[in-house]
């Protein structure tokens, strides 16, 4: 009976949790809620979506407000010209030519300064 009574026993303290386990669990729950608040805090620590998102909307915006300008100053420009070759007043055609040829060659090292300034 000595080896019954023995092997009931270990049954019985293997079936049922001993406090150490009860222990080891109350402990890694209370670890992993703190890691969770420390989680929860450094997140809401954290700027949104929406923060970041908020600059980056306007230099995008002041991008293409820039670009805008640009696009008409330059429409003025070729709009100056076309009168200027369409004027009675000077009808030589060398000279409306040197005109041309000089406003296109501005024109491109603005458009080349430009695009230089937009890949930076």
């Amino acid at each position: 009976m000595d080896i019954k009574d023995l092997v009931l026993q270990t049954i019985d303290e293997l079936s049922q949790p001993s406090e150490d386990s009860y222990t080891h669990q109350s402990v890694t729950i209370h670890s992993t809620s703190a890691i969770d608040t420390q989680n929860m805090q450094s997140i809401q620590g954290m700027p949104s979506v929406q923060n970041i998102r908020a600059p980056f909307a306007q230099a995008q915006s002041e991008a293409l407000r820039e670009e805008c300008e640009f696009l008409e100053m330059l429409q003025e420009r070729l709009l100056v010209l076309f009168e200027g070759l369409k004027a009675e007043h000077n009808k030589e055609l060398q000279t409306k030519l040197n005109l041309t040829i000089n406003f296109l060659e501005y024109e491109l090292s603005v458009i080349t300064e430009r695009l230089s300034d937009i890949k930076r």
